[in-house]
């Protein structure tokens, strides 16, 4: 019958996973990074020595590094005073920002972690100090994401300019369901 769903004890979709029959696939093996040689000298039980080996297994894994201490860069910012129309006039390095003590990079994770991955303040301030050792309070998050959207706003607005300016607009209206309950939609505009 068209429309019925068995329930299972998976629930009503089924058992999760691939169905039987489906072709599987394999992850293919990224290039090392490095590599290990794993050697013994001795048996493990009885303690004699062991001598060249009779084969080599390569066995690659994919790794997370440890957590990255910060790198706190000190900027030596020389200033001038021009000859013509006596100004001062300071030197400027694209990787140091204009505003604050936090570098781009920490900008921008900051703003991925709330953004992409929309985790609130207090878990950002978590995030950071356990993958960083970066201590920031959920103030200072809530800064360096206004500071990064006022970094991207003159391209913001030339893109909104674009779409309104548009003889055509395509747009893809995406529902989203929540517990098995359509919350809504979102709606994506392109030129």
């Amino acid at each position: 019958m068209a429309g019925i769903v068995k329930r299972t004890e998976w629930g009503e979709r089924g058992k999760p996973g691939q169905k039987i029959g489906h072709k599987g696939i394999t992850r293919p093996h990224a290039k090392p990074d490095k590599q290990v040689e794993v050697t013994a000298d001795r048996c493990p039980d009885c303690g004699t020595e062991l001598g060249n080996p009779i084969r080599i297994e390569s066995k690659i894994i994919e790794e997370i590094p440890e957590p990255q201490p910060i790198i706190v860069i000190e900027y030596k910012i020389a200033h001038y005073r021009c000859p013509c129309c006596h100004r001062e006039v300071a030197a400027n390095d694209a990787s140091c920002p204009n505003e604050g003590i936090f570098g781009n990079n920490t900008i921008a994770q900051t703003t991925l972690l709330k953004y992409e991955d929309r985790l609130p303040h207090r878990k950002i301030q978590n995030a950071l100090k356990r993958l960083y050792r970066l201590n920031m309070s959920p103030a200072t998050i809530l800064d360096l994401t206004r500071r990064a959207a006022d970094a991207v706003q003159s391209e913001y607005e030339a893109i909104l300019t674009r779409i309104r300016a548009a003889q055509i607009l395509y747009i893809d209206e995406t529902s989203i369901d929540v517990q098995e309950r359509c919350i809504g939609s979102g709606i994506h505009y392109t030129i």
